[in-house]
């Protein structure tokens, strides 16, 4: 199975990195689409595999906005 996270129609708005409370970054994405590539779970009845591997798409999808955590 397969895991992607795309975003279409994202160009102006503002993102922010909402861990980091001490000093805030906000950017505004600067392209209208965001397209990451697909992450692969070989066995998707490994749930602890599974969990891994869809923290790793959506931390590849915040470094894509600009996200660096």
């Amino acid at each position: 199975m397969y895991v992607c996270i795309s975003i279409i129609g994202c160009k102006g708005f503002w993102n922010y990195d909402a861990v980091n409370v001490i000093r805030l970054q906000p950017s505004k994405v600067d392209r209208n689409r965001i397209l990451c590539a697909p992450i692969e779970i070989k066995d998707i009845l490994d749930t602890e595999n599974v969990s891994e591997m869809i923290e790793e798409c959506k931390k590849r999808n915040r470094y894509a906005l600009g996200i660096k955590r």
